[in-house]
């Protein structure tokens, strides 16, 4: 006797029957209509709140401090004159300071008339400095003109800036400027002194505590003072600190005519009948990276993996 059994439907593995994927869109729909439902705005059951986004304060370092507002008080103003010696004089206002800042320049329009003193080979020399005591022991801004008197280099391809944060050295620049503008192409002065770091002296600048906000205030004042001092015929720039005393007069020629972007020479200091590498500063290689929580006084700025200018090969 043969006899058919109808069996029941079995589903085939791995395969969810119809009954199963309708109740799973259900559920996903149902789901969908009480989401939009229930955290809508207009429902005022619940608002999703946005953190706000705060402004942007640095792209070097989140933990850089901000800046106080520039002084609204005090109006960007310009005036020129002059006849032989074209004199420009602008004040603007500084960052939390109830003074103005202050640029003075002079230029000797004779040489700068001259198309091949703009040609090639022109140099402008910066010098950034705080105030007379920067220069050193028994010197001042004199000594620094008639050191860059002495380099053996065309007088009329060279023009000097200084950026000073003293207003009574500005005062002093100004005037001898009268003087000297008859060598060279243009000379400049700036008064600024609204980057200072608070709690900084000539004493203790090298205090590990205070080297990352002094290396901003020196990156601000510099940059301020090559952009506002370089001109579109100027093709090399060379750095000056205010208490060098003796430059070899070739130097300057030789490191123009080295054909390299950057060029650092050594800086020597002698004590006690020994000469030593002063300038720490000056290397070649890996330089440390500031984590985003660390603030100033946890990282002192300086080489990681580097060569020191006295280690290195003649």
């Amino acid at each position: 006797m043969l006899r058919v059994q109808s069996l029941p439907r079995v589903a085939r593995p791995g395969k969810p029957n119809r009954r199963c994927i309708f109740l799973a869109l259900c559920v996903l729909v149902a789901f969908a209509c009480w989401v939009h439902w229930f955290i809508a705005p207009t429902s005022g059951l619940l608002q999703v709140q946005q953190e706000p986004t705060l402004p942007v304060t640095s792209v070097l370092h989140p933990l850089t401090p901000d800046q106080p507002a520039l002084n609204s008080d005090i109006a960007f103003s310009t005036k020129s004159f002059g006849e032989l010696f074209n004199q420009y004089e602008e004040s603007f206002p500084q960052h939390g300071k109830s003074e103005p800042g202050k640029h003075y320049r002079v230029e000797n329009t004779y040489l700068l008339s001259r198309p091949d003193n703009r040609d090639d080979g022109t140099v402008l020399i910066i010098c950034v400095f705080n105030d007379a005591k920067s220069w050193g022991m028994n010197r001042n801004v004199t000594d620094f003109l008639e050191l860059v008197k002495s380099f053996d280099y065309p007088k009329e391809k060279i023009s000097i800036a200084l950026l000073t944060s003293s207003v009574s050295e500005f005062e002093k620049a100004k005037h001898l400027f009268g003087f000297y503008i008859q060598h060279y192409q243009q000379l400049s002065v700036i008064f600024r002194n609204d980057f200072a770091l608070s709690g900084l002296t000539r004493s203790n600048r090298h205090d590990h505590t205070l080297q990352g906000g002094r290396r901003r205030m020196l990156a601000r004042y510099r940059n301020y003072a090559l952009l506002s001092t370089m001109e579109s015929w100027h093709q090399h720039v060379v750095w000056m600190d205010a208490d060098v005393t003796v430059v070899p007069s070739g130097l300057v020629q030789k490191m123009v005519q080295s054909g390299r972007d950057i060029v650092e020479p050594i800086c020597l200091r002698k004590v006690k009948s020994k000469w030593y590498n002063y300038d720490t500063n000056a290397w070649v290689g890996q330089r440390k990276v500031r984590s985003a929580d660390q603030d100033d006084s946890d990282f002192v700025p300086g080489p990681l993996n580097a060569k020191h200018m006295h280690n290195m090969p003649d």
